[in-house]
């Protein structure tokens, strides 16, 4: 194997992982706190392993098993969008329904209604996003100078390589930003919202302090006698 082929297998390889992780991470960590109510450590847990098995050899099947899929369905690239789009919706959504629950349970969830409901919103997810995760991975390939596509819009395939990395590294961090974004609201917009008394009790300090009435100074006994 040349140096030249191997550099080129491995930006590939790459190029899978954050094309996949890109959509997956914000959408689900979405599905996951508020759809199906996980904790953000829980969610966390799973977003963890979801990357260290994507970048560990899951992105290798995926990719493998989407181009074999591709060519059993006979979707070519140059195929109209939509056929494009519609096979990779149902492939991933198929995905999603074989290793969501392998995911949440190896994360530490034991609780079967959110491992259900979870794996329902990956069913979803899978056939929603998957045809955007399909080609954002189409698209890091070319933007990496990897393998070029005709899905891109023209004028970003007209872009100089330092404009396209530009533009992968771009896409990345929004992503990254949206799934951080996510976790914050789950943190102090949602909990707040439906636990409002949480957040709302007043320090010790700002509370009404109670009014201590004086009373009158009593006399000695000896000054009343003789008073009489």
């Amino acid at each position: 194997m040349s140096d030249h082929k191997l550099v080129r297998d491995i930006g590939e390889y790459l190029s899978t992982c954050v094309g996949i992780l890109t959509i997956a991470h914000p959408v689900k960590t979405l599905i996951e706190t508020q759809f199906s109510g996980m904790a953000e450590d829980i969610s966390l847990n799973s977003r963890g392993l979801a990357t260290a098995t994507i970048f560990g050899g899951l992105a290798y099947l995926l990719n493998k098993g989407r181009e074999h899929s591709r060519q059993h369905f006979n979707v070519l690239p140059t195929d109209p969008e939509r056929r494009q789009q519609t096979h990779d919706m149902l492939y991933f959504a198929t995905v999603d329904f074989v290793l969501n629950p392998l995911f949440y349970l190896a994360a530490g969830n034991r609780n079967l209604k959110e491992i259900a409901l979870g794996t329902l919103g990956g069913i979803i997810f899978g056939f929603f996003a998957g045809g955007p995760m399909g080609y954002c991975t189409d698209a890091y390939k070319d933007l990496f100078g990897i393998q070029p596509t005709p899905r891109l819009p023209k004028f970003i395939q007209r872009q100089r390589p330092a404009v396209k990395k530009l533009i992968a590294a771009t896409t990345l961090s929004t992503s990254l930003t949206l799934m951080w974004g996510v976790y914050q609201y789950k943190v102090h917009g949602y909990d707040q919202a439906t636990h409002p008394t949480l957040h709302s009790q007043k320090p010790l300090s700002d509370l009404p302090q109670p009014i201590i009435l004086s009373q009158p100074e009593s006399k000695p006994l000896e000054e009343r006698v003789q008073n009489k």
